[in-house]
């Protein structure tokens, strides 16, 4: 049905590479060893999501399948694969932005 098998887990550094766009704004930044510290932070958050959020957003974001395939494939109704994402793509921008805003420490 798709391009690869998402269920068997997914590549999380390949996956947050392509996260900022979905997830926030970083365009914007220019210094280059902050934007490698946000796709780690990124990769690391990917790493721990579950199984099922991981499927839900590769299949959406790079498998580009709709949500009624996404649902058909994981035996989920429409209205809870489209909560799922909502809430990880929100959880991922909320927890990314307040890791941008901390403070940074002085020596």
């Amino acid at each position: 049905m798709f391009g690869r098998d998402w269920r068997k887990g997914s590549e999380s550094r390949n996956f947050a590479k392509h996260l900022p766009t979905l997830v926030a704004n970083t365009t914007y930044i220019s210094d280059p060893w902050e934007r490698k510290e946000n796709l780690w932070l990124l990769e690391l958050r990917i790493a721990l999501l579950s199984n099922i959020p991981k499927t839900i957003l590769a299949l959406y974001y790079f498998e580009n399948a709709r949500t009624s395939q996404i649902a058909a494939c994981l035996g989920l109704p429409e209205s809870e694969i489209t909560r799922i994402r909502t809430e990880t793509v929100t959880a991922l921008r909320e927890e990314l932005l307040s890791f941008m805003s901390l403070p940074e420490k002085s020596s």
